[in-house]
């Protein structure tokens, strides 16, 4: 079936997408499963990232994005989507660093910095833009 097309491409960047977006939704909108799903997130997002390369993983990441968060606006749902923007980078970083083939330690930490600096990264961001402290930010949660 090699000259039919589609092949490794179009048949799992949709189904990374259709998993993708399914675990984002399930976290954003069930309490119960959601704390589940938090955990989950970067998982097909990792896999995909490997599987389909860095170009490919990050457009699954940012399309499941939209999806869930226009979905769930749409519902009536307010969409966490610093969480899961951070949860879902987390299976990219992962991919990046687990390529590399680094110990354990070396692995957690480049996965934890990049994660913290990405988290300072937003925090930041929408601090400018609510023209509001980032203390005050955090202390609304």
């Amino acid at each position: 079936m090699k000259g039919q097309g589609g092949g490794i491409g179009e048949g799992s960047f949709i189904a990374g997408i259709a998993i993708s977006s399914f675990v984002f939704a399930v976290a954003g909108t069930l309490s119960i499963f959601g704390s589940i799903a938090f955990l989950v997130i970067p998982l097909p997002l990792l896999f995909y990232y490997s599987k389909l390369g860095r170009f490919r993983g990050m457009l699954i990441l940012a399309v499941s994005l939209v999806i869930v968060s226009l979905t769930l606006r749409h519902l009536g749902y307010h969409p966490v989507v610093p969480h899961l923007l951070l949860l879902g980078s987390l299976g990219p970083i992962l991919s990046e660093v687990l390529r590399k083939n680094y110990s354990i330690e070396v692995t957690v930490l480049y996965s934890v910095s990049a994660l913290l600096f990405l988290g300072m990264f937003v925090l930041a961001y929408y601090s400018a833009v609510r023209w509001e402290s980032p203390l005050h930010i955090i202390e609304s949660y």
